[in-house]
């Protein structure tokens, strides 16, 4: 829906900066990094997949943040186990989603090679590491 969009887009402003923002749109996120192998409509009138569960939204249209969830939540539920599991889900769903209108992470990646030559006998090491330079979506984790 239109006010999760926005939600989380507040989300992802109020929690990590305008740089983390994401200008591409979620729901098309994941079919730019399927490279294009995303569901073909074939029938004009067909939907799009509805969203399968979301954090959520507070009066003035911002998601309700894991931290803020009520401390009687607890109470209500009983505690214990079950209530910290659920909240452990909610705290998932919460960064999911966050993640979900970040920009993606940048790395710089160095692989060095090296070859070893004896005779007939030949030896070949990889070494390779790699320096976040963005951390993007990777910051809501």
């Amino acid at each position: 829906s239109n006010d999760a969009l926005e939600a989380g887009r507040k989300a992802v402003m109020d929690g990590f900066g305008a740089e983390f923002l994401s200008d591409v749109d979620p729901n098309s996120k994941s079919q730019k990094k399927r490279k294009g192998k995303g569901k073909k409509d074939k029938d004009k009138n067909s939907q799009e997949a509805h969203e399968a569960i979301r954090p959520a939204i507070q009066e003035g249209g911002r998601f309700l943040r894991p931290d803020e969830v009520p401390g009687h939540y607890k109470q209500k539920s009983g505690g214990g186990v079950m209530a910290d599991r659920a909240l452990d889900v909610y705290d998932l769903v919460f960064k999911r989603t966050a993640a979900s209108f970040m920009k993606d992470q940048v790395l710089n990646q160095t692989s060095v090679w090296i070859d070893l030559v004896d005779g007939k006998n030949m030896a070949k090491f990889r070494a390779g590491g790699s320096v976040v330079v963005f951390r993007g979506y990777a910051a809501a984790w």
